[in-house]
Formats: C-alpha cells, sequence, structure tokens
C-alpha cells in the first residue's frame, strides 16, 4: 500500500494512528460492557438475569483474549495485519448485532458478546503492535505507546457515547448505535501495513536492522529471517532472555491489573463493619465507580507519555522508572483511607502502570525483531495472562485472611513491580542481541539470542 519505506519515514505515524483507532474500537467496546448490566438485569426479554450471571460476558471475553492473542501473535508473523484486523473488526460487530437482536437469557447475551469479542481482542493485541514497531527504530515506544493508547481512550469515550442512548432507548438499541462508532475501527484497519524488513527489500550480506547490525550468510537460516519450527519453538521457551521477558511481564502486569482490581473494593471497603476500615469515613458508591473512568484517562495519558520519553532517554530506563514508581504508588495506595487519597494514588498508579505497557512492547520489539516477532512477544504476553487469572484470587484470598486489609496485597504488588525493574535492567538492557542460527538439523543454540 505505502510501498518500500526507510525506517522512521513519516507514513509509520499514520499506521500508528490506524492502530490506535483499532485498538480503540476493540477495548473500548469490551470494556464498556459493564456499563449496560443494570439495563440488561431489568429487561424482561431476559428474563432479568443476575449480575453474577451477565458478569460472565467481562470474565469470558478477558480471558479468551488471552489465548486468541497467542494465536494471533504467531499468525502476525505469517498473515497480513489487514486481514487479521479486519476478522477482529467482524468480531465486534459480531458481538454488537448478535447480542442485541438474538439474546434471550442472561447466559446468551454473555456468550454472544464475549465470544466474538474474545477473538477481535486476540486479533488486535499483538498485530497491532507488531506492524507499527517495524515502522520506527527511535520513535518505536512513543508509535507503540500511541497504540496503547487507544485502549485506554476507548475505555473513557465510549461509556460517554452510550450513556445518554442507554437511558432513553435502552441496551439492545444502544449496542446497535455503538456499531457507528466502531467504524472507526474499520477506517483504521485500512491504514495500517507492516513495513518491509530489510532483508526482504534488498541483498546485502549485511544489514542493519534498527541499531544493531546482522550478518546474514545466503542460504543460511536464524531467528531474524526465518519462522521457528516446532521443535525451536520448544527450545526457545527455555532460552534464558525469553525466561526472563516471561517473568518480567508476569510481575509487571500483575501490578498492572491490581491497579484496576483493587481501587474500587478498597473505597467501598472504607467505613464497612467488621474489617480494619470500620472507623473511616465510608466513600459513595457512585464516586467509588468513578475510580475507573479516571483511570482510564490516566492510562491514555500514561501509555503516549510514556512512549514519548522512551524516545529519548530509552525504552529501559523508563520501564525501570515506571516499575518503581508504581511499586512506591502501591505503598501509597495501602495508607489511603479518603477519596482523595485514593484518587491521587490510583492516577499515580494509573500513569505509571499504564506506561509499562507501552515501553515493554517496545523493548519486545527491540530483543525479538524479525520473522519471529509476533510468536515471541505474543508468548511472552501468556505472562500477562497469568497474572491477569491468578492476580485477583491471590489479593482476595490475603485481604480475606487479614480482616479485609488491602495492606499485604499492595506490599506483594509493590515487590512484584520492583522486582520487574530489577529484571529488566540486570537482563534486558542491551544494546545489541546476537542473531540465532538455526542449523540444519533443527538444533537451536537459543543462549546467543
Amino acid at each position: 500500500m505505502y510501498g518500500k519505506k526507510p525506517v522512521d519515514h513519516p507514513l509509520g505515524w499514520l499506521v500508528a494512528f490506524g492502530s490506535f483507532l483499532v485498538q480503540f474500537s476493540v477495548f473500548g467496546a469490551m470494556n464498556s460492557f459493564t456499563i449496560f448490566l443494570d439495563s440488561m438485569m431489568n429487561d424482561e426479554t431476559l428474563s432479568y438475569p443476575s449480575q453474577t450471571t451477565l458478569s460472565l460476558g467481562s470474565s469470558i471475553s478477558m480471558g479468551l483474549a488471552s489465548v486468541f492473542g497467542m494465536v494471533g501473535g504467531v499468525l502476525a508473523d505469517r498473515i497480513h495485519p489487514k486481514v487479521l484486523l479486519s476478522f477482529a473488526m467482524a468480531g465486534i460487530y459480531a458481538a454488537l448485532l448478535m447480542s442485541s437482536y438474538f439474546a434471550k437469557s442472561g447466559i446468551g447475551v454473555s456468550l454472544f458478546f464475549a465470544l466474538p469479542i474474545s477473538l477481535s481482542a486476540g486479533m488486535t493485541m499483538i498485530p497491532t503492535a507488531a506492524a507499527t514497531s517495524t515502522w520506527f527504530e527511535k520513535h518505536r515506544a512513543t508509535a507503540i505507546g500511541i497504540v496503547y493508547a487507544g485502549g485506554g481512550c476507548g475505555s473513557v469515550v465510549f461509556p460517554l457515547f452510550c450513556g445518554p442512548f442507554l437511558g432513553k432507548y435502552g441496551w439492545r438499541s444502544t449496542f446497535r448505535i455503538l456499531t457507528l462508532l466502531v467504524s472507526s475501527g474499520v477506517i483504521g484497519t485500512l491504514l495500517v501495513e507492516k513495513r518491509s524488513l530489510p532483508s526482504q527489500e534488498v541483498n546485502e550480506e549485511e544489514l542493519i536492522v534498527g541499531s544493531t547490525m546482522v550478518t546474514s550468510f545466503m542460504g543460511q537460516r536464524t531467528f531474524r529471517n526465518s519462522h521457528l519450527k516446532p521443535k525451536e519453538v520448544l527450545k526457545f521457551i527455555f532460552a534464558r532472555i525469553f525466561v526472563a521477558s516471561f517473568v518480567c511481564q508476569i510481575f509487571y502486569s500483575f501490578a498492572f491489573y491490581a491497579a484496576i482490581y483493587v481501587c474500587v473494593p478498597l473505597a467501598l471497603a472504607m467505613g464497612k463493619d467488621g474489617t480494619v476500615y470500620q472507623d473511616e469515613a465510608p466513600i459513595d458508591p457512585g464516586a467509588a465507580g468513578r475510580l475507573i473512568t479516571w483511570f482510564g484517562i490516566a492510562q491514555t495519558i500514561g501509555s503516549f507519555s510514556g512512549g514519548l520519553i522512551s524516545a529519548h532517554f530509552g525504552s529501559e530506563a523508563v520501564f525501570c522508572l515506571c516499575c518503581s514508581v508504581t511499586g512506591i504508588g502501591f505503598c501509597f495506595l495501602a495508607l489511603a483511607t479518603t477519596y482523595i487519597e485514593l484518587l491521587i494514588a490510583l492516577m499515580v498508579l494509573a500513569l505509571f502502570a499504564s506506561a509499562t505497557l507501552s515501553t515493554y512492547s517496545s523493548i519486545l520489539a527491540h530483543i525479538f525483531y524479525g520473522a519471529n516477532l509476533g510468536t515471541s512477544m505474543s508468548l511472552v504476553f501468556l505472562g500477562g495472562c497469568v497474572s491477569g487469572f491468578a492476580g485477583p484470587p491471590i489479593l482476595s484470598a490475603m485481604q480475606g485472611a487479614t480482616n479485609g486489609d488491602y495492606t499485604y496485597g499492595c506490599i506483594l504488588t509493590s515487590g512484584f513491580a520492583v522486582a520487574a525493574a530489577y529484571i529488566c535492567y540486570f537482563l534486558q538492557w542491551k544494546d545489541n542481541y546476537e542473531v540465532m542460527t538455526l542449523n540444519n538439523d533443527e538444533s537451536t543454540s537459543l543462549e546467543n539470542i
């Protein structure tokens, strides 16, 4: 579509904006499901489902999104991003229209919504970041920050857009009206294009990819120019750099998800009988719920600003700083007892924890660039799936075992955030990564990635 262009070409920003629109549409629609719960619970045509039944829509979509994300990452190395993003957009329309037209029960609306939109999220997460990263070297973190800011922006705009229609027309009609806003993702899909890698554009024995010199011999398969075979993938996951990246993903993702999970329950716990917060002034449930809106605003700012600052100071430096401040933020959150204190702590966490998303994606793109970038990122991002599933139960168990005290969970999460900074500083902060040679017998020396 754009022809052969050099790295850091201005057209790359158009690709980043297109990826922003896709993530805006997909994650804005997925994260706005909870605002329809009250309308659905009072819908006679759904037989007045319970909130527990309807909550399956959110839990299934978030859980399956990580599974489909791994598939999307592998396909991102082999299929044009427009194809994958077209499936993603089709999934959003299917989720909204099938739910509004065919759902007859709470289980039905949850499944009609969750299954297609989880496919959309999976086909969006890695392909947008991978396609955008191919266009940049110096400004890669800024561009990826723009991409991931789309989800946070969507989480703010979609509920505001739906509010007036929901009260007047109900959830079914609002779902159909929402397809108009989702169409912005279709425009974004048309703009996304993967830049051809230098090894595919020229026939030279030595290629410059980013700031790294790669020696390429005619006929020799390398980690950078050839897709890994199944046996090689199994060996790849035991490589030191992959294990370090995976564990770092678990730790910082745990902190990010904890910030989302803890804030509202902690606010609602103030003044609650039988807890350590029973002597504190209660916080209005409506005000507590608005903390998530503020989180989405701060997440958008953090994702973009984190990438922008990384362009000047380096992704590794910014990631380590953000993880450290996130750890401090959780310590402050453990001490917060008023709405203002909680809001300040949450804004700090949202700004810096969300910045880790864009900066860490840039770090992974620098480490694993080439033919296996999507596969590598999807495997690493499974660490986020581990945190997403394990984080809430762990924090709930700790809170339940300590008379409703969130302090211990905040301290644990703070330690995880700081641990992520240590892993990045000692194991991932390098200028050059040697190319892995893939031998004819499929044996792989992965220690030198």
